[in-house]
């Protein structure tokens, strides 16, 4: 744990301490390790609901079942989020446009993108990526 307090950023030491902390934890399953993968983006699977319940070896009904005790979301709405997140970390640590983020997060095209971004930050990419903070997810707003 001292080898955490010495990385620079944040997102290290946080990723140092869950590494530490789930090998102290109780071993997973195969299907849970794909599952927390799959949830920490730590995986390059496309994000479809076929390809996740083929990857994880449920069938979609199921899955939607085990996604929806795990996440309060169901698999569609899963993977929705995980595009998100996945194009909020674009939006801060590339110069990608709009247009190359959406389709690196296989969105469908950039209005498909714009909906479902704005759906969960209320913020179209570009209102984001104007008043984006150094934190990932956080952003500045003017409250005058």
């Amino acid at each position: 744990m001292a080898r955490a307090c010495r990385e620079k950023t944040f997102q290290h030491r946080t990723a140092l301490f869950t590494d530490w902390l789930v090998k102290r934890l109780l071993c997973f399953t195969i299907r849970e390790q794909a599952l927390s993968e799959l949830l920490t983006i730590k995986t390059d699977k496309s994000l479809s609901v076929s390809n996740i319940s083929e990857w994880l070896c449920y069938s979609p009904s199921p899955l939607s079942r085990i996604f929806y005790e795990l996440t309060g979301m169901y698999t569609e709405q899963t993977v929705l989020y995980l595009k998100y997140l996945k194009a909020i970390e674009l939006i801060h640590y590339s110069n990608l446009s709009h247009t190359q983020i959406a389709y690196a997060c296989e969105f469908s095209d950039q209005s498909h993108f714009n909906k479902s971004f704005k759906s969960f930050t209320a913020l179209t990419p570009n209102e984001y990526r104007n008043k984006k903070s150094e934190i990932i997810g956080h952003y500045f707003e003017n409250v005058r």
